[in-house]
């Protein structure tokens, strides 16, 4: 239906569209994504040319429910929703399985719309044995912060601004103070993978653990929707992604996730990842390089518990050295970090402006 045709005149083209989008018109789920679609088609000569901004086609009149819409009577995004809750839910009983502490410290990072904020209220609600502290519902947009405000309310929410690709005190988070980090496709929208990881990183306590939903998939769906966005092409390390998408492979994560210094990565839905999305799941070494140490501790946690879900059947996580990752590329790309942190200290310079590629006379 999308093929380029030169033959082929506009109207002809919305017409068929049209006739297209009708086939579908009972479906919630396919006439979701095809009405966002349909706006970013719609809007895309404007945007090319600078005239609208990709937020006034997805987001018209600061209404959510395009979007929205799309997350909600999506059965894919539905079942990874799912998967990334009861991931979430494997994981807080592990922490409660070995440290009695007072209450679990969560904070959601990017949580949007809030479709997987449902999921994981509703999957820890429904055990009255977990202790909850804080929920910290996080996001750059006030807009989506006001929108938490709306749809969600218990004791233990908290809404705060957070932009996960910058330092996270220097936002007003206490470093190492939550016990879980969550992410619903957020972390591939930002300029440096490693840098934004850190971040991540440096909110979570020695062993606590990171849980991301990613896309697994370069589609030309992503491309007309959110791809319009300025976040889909803000890479600065376009090595470490797919090829013409800001996403990365399982094993890039992998490899990613190993040199921000978490481990006891797993993927419990990796028999899914042909449809296009892909779950992960790891802990923090207690490490923070970025920041002057505070805590340098041993794992005080295992993997998670082997706990199956209705949708997702998790498989037990195993240690990352059980995985069949290319630790030479590994090693060196732990080298050249090393090599940018000595010159950076030596020049003055955080290890993050180095750019590997460029010859060390360019920097004096």
């Amino acid at each position: 239906l999308l093929s380029p045709s030169a033959e082929q005149e506009p109207t002809n083209a919305w017409s068929k569209w049209q006739t297209f989008r009708a086939k579908w018109i009972d479906d919630p789920s396919r006439i979701a994504r095809l009405d966002l679609v349909e706006a970013g088609l719609k809007g895309l000569p404007d945007i090319l040319i600078g005239k609208l901004q990709p937020t006034e086609i997805l987001f018209p009149n600061a209404d959510l429910s395009l979007v929205e819409n799309v997350h909600k009577h999506n059965p894919v995004a539905q079942a990874f929703h799912d998967g990334t809750a009861q991931t979430v839910l494997a994981a807080c009983k592990a922490v409660h399985s070995s440290d009695n502490h007072s209450g679990l410290r969560l904070l959601e990072v990017g949580a949007g719309t809030g479709s997987t904020t449902t999921e994981v209220l509703s999957a820890l609600c429904a055990e009255p044995s977990l202790k909850i502290d804080t929920y910290h519902y996080t996001d750059l947009s006030a807009a989506f912060l006001t929108h938490g405000r709306v749809e969600y309310d218990a004791p233990f929410l908290a809404f705060d601004r957070l932009d996960i690709s910058n330092c996270v005190e220097q936002q007003g988070f206490e470093p190492q103070s939550y016990d879980m980090v969550i992410c619903g496709n957020v972390l591939h929208a930002t300029a440096d993978i490693g840098k934004t990881l850190g971040n991540a990183k440096a909110l979570l306590k020695p062993g606590g653990y990171l849980i991301g939903c990613e896309v697994a998939q370069n589609a030309l769906y992503t491309h007309l929707t959110f791809g319009l966005l300025e976040g889909w092409w803000a890479v600065e390390d376009p090595h470490m992604r797919l090829l013409g998408c800001p996403g990365l492979t399982s094993e890039g994560w992998r490899i990613a996730l190993t040199l921000a210094g978490f481990c006891n990565i797993g993927f419990p839905a990796s028999h899914m990842h042909s449809l296009g999305q892909q779950i992960f799941v790891t802990q923090s070494d207690g490490v923070l390089h970025d920041v002057m140490p505070r805590k340098t501790v041993s794992m005080p946690q295992g993997p998670l518990p082997t706990q199956d879900t209705p949708l997702m059947h998790a498989s037990p996580l195993t240690p990352h050295s059980s995985t069949h990752t290319d630790h030479s590329d590994i090693q060196r790309i732990q080298l050249g970090h090393f090599l940018c942190e000595v010159i950076g200290d030596a020049l003055g310079m955080a290890a993050h402006d180095l750019d590997p590629n460029h010859s060390l006379d360019d920097y004096g």
